[in-house]
């Protein structure tokens, strides 16, 4: 009995027990770690707004990507602004500042002195002119602006996991259209309004602002976006910038203008702008953030509402040949039943996959010519071949081969050969064709359902 004394002494008590329990379980469902299914629906939004943000910070690094848009924001608003001006200007060139002004000042925190800001702003807007800059000049001010466009197209290229690029031929024109016609289109619709109270509408800074949002969640990446992401994006991410105005213009007001006045004097503005600009960029990023996982909140539900990286420390699902395989068959059996491509989202839900696992397969396989999209930009896959072409074995050898170089002789390569030489007779010259023609049994579900 004494030799236990000791022993029961050394362990915790009971209570330290449970009170460490319950911190790991609320850890846990603070920040989830494992998979979870069947939640409720309170549940199911913490969890979504749980995945957002480690989209948002962790898998996309979006505060990295804010402040490069931040930096090219500062070399880029003069000249886009000037292009604007010297459209609107053929038009109606009092109505086109004014215009511009009030676009500006929404977008500015500081109330008191946006006037002031917009009208420097446009001042020197004014002086990007083929007049006053020369021919050379005023294409090397618009490639400055154009630098901006492609930045904030290839961020959200990157958030939506889209690897096809537009020609530049096809981004000058968007941005074109964007930084010309768009203000044209808006002033026209101030002075000759189609629908009744258009005029009123749009003289709505946090209307306009939303409206511009969603049109960027739609039409920006380079792929289908459904209406109701690019909704919810645009609004959340209007509101937020509504928000954060008011609480900004408090600060710059009370606090950083008369810190900054004595550093920098007149400048004291620009650094509050910096900063400005750069929340601004990280809500329109988390509203992209918040379309995509909308558009795709299937899937995401089918992994237990986990980010790749998390399934990827709990060794849950890695891209694999057998994987690859299986996504092959399922576009190659969907295309020879209904002459019609897959969608990612339905190949997901169809495997129960991470839909980052299906998008990094289809991207290798469409790098092989093995698959292709049938609508460009709207994710929807065929067989980038002929089905008799295409063979079992070599979309399993793309994922599955060794990539050491100069192997040594030795008992593991002989293993490895001897594993080869079996997975090439045994599969052979199979191809999809073939597997696209054989009959089905009774319990095999149905991928031209997906």
């Amino acid at each position: 009995m004494n030799d236990e004394a000791p022993r029961e002494s050394a362990k915790a008590p009971r209570w330290w027990t449970l009170a460490r329990d319950a911190l790991v379980r609320a850890r846990g469902q603070i920040v989830p770690q494992a998979p979870e299914y069947d939640v409720s629906g309170g549940r199911k939004l913490y969890l979504l707004g749980a995945y957002v943000s480690r989209r948002f910070f962790v898998e996309d690094r979006c505060a990295g990507m804010a402040a490069v848009l931040t930096l090219h924001t500062l070399l880029s608003a003069v000249p886009i602004i000037g292009t604007a001006l010297l459209v609107v200007g053929l038009m109606d060139e009092s109505s086109g500042r004014r215009l511009l002004s009030d676009l500006f000042q929404s977008l500015v925190p500081e109330g008191a002195r946006a006037n002031d800001m917009a009208e420097g702003v446009l001042a020197l807007a004014e002086n990007v002119t083929i007049g006053n800059l020369g021919a050379w000049g005023f294409l090397v001010t618009l490639s400055i602006a154009f630098v901006l466009f492609q930045t904030l197209e290839r961020t959200f290229n990157s958030i939506w996991r889209v690897n096809r690029r537009r020609s530049v031929l096809v981004k000058f024109t968007m941005f074109y259209t964007l930084a010309t016609l768009g203000p044209l289109l808006m002033l026209y619709s101030l002075a000759h309004p189609f629908v009744p109270g258009i005029k009123f509408a749009l003289g709505i800074p946090w209307l306009t602002s939303t409206l511009g949002l969603i049109a960027l969640n739609r039409f920006l990446p380079n792929t289908a976006v459904d209406w109701r992401g690019a909704l919810l994006g645009g609004i959340v991410s209007a509101a937020l910038i509504e928000f954060a105005k008011l609480g900004f213009g408090f600060y710059a007001t009370r606090f950083a203008l008369a810190t900054y006045e004595g550093l920098y004097g007149p400048l004291a503005i620009l650094p509050i702008l910096l900063v400005w600009s750069y929340l601004s960029w990280m809500v329109v990023l988390l509203g992209a953030q918040i379309a995509y996982v909308t558009q795709h909140r299937g899937p995401i539900a089918l992994m237990g509402y986990l980010n790749r990286y998390v399934l990827d420390k709990l060794a849950i699902q890695q891209p694999s040949g057998r994987t690859a395989a299986r996504l092959m068959l399922a576009v190659a059996d969907h295309y020879a039943r209904r002459e019609a491509g897959m969608g990612e989202d339905d190949l997901a839900e169809r495997f129960g996959l991470s839909l980052d696992v299906v998008q990094e397969s289809l991207a290798r396989l469409e790098r092989e010519g093995l698959v292709l999209d049938a609508e460009g930009a709207g994710r929807r896959w065929v067989p980038g071949r002929p089905l008799d072409q295409i063979r079992v074995l070599e979309v399993v050898e793309l994922f599955d081969r060794d990539h050491a170089r100069n192997p040594r002789r030795d008992r593991l390569g002989d293993v490895w050969r001897r594993i080869d030489d079996a997975r090439e007779a045994l599969v052979g010259d199979l191809t999809y064709a073939q597997l696209a023609d054989s009959p089905r049994s009774s319990d095999e579900p149905d991928t031209t359902n997906c």
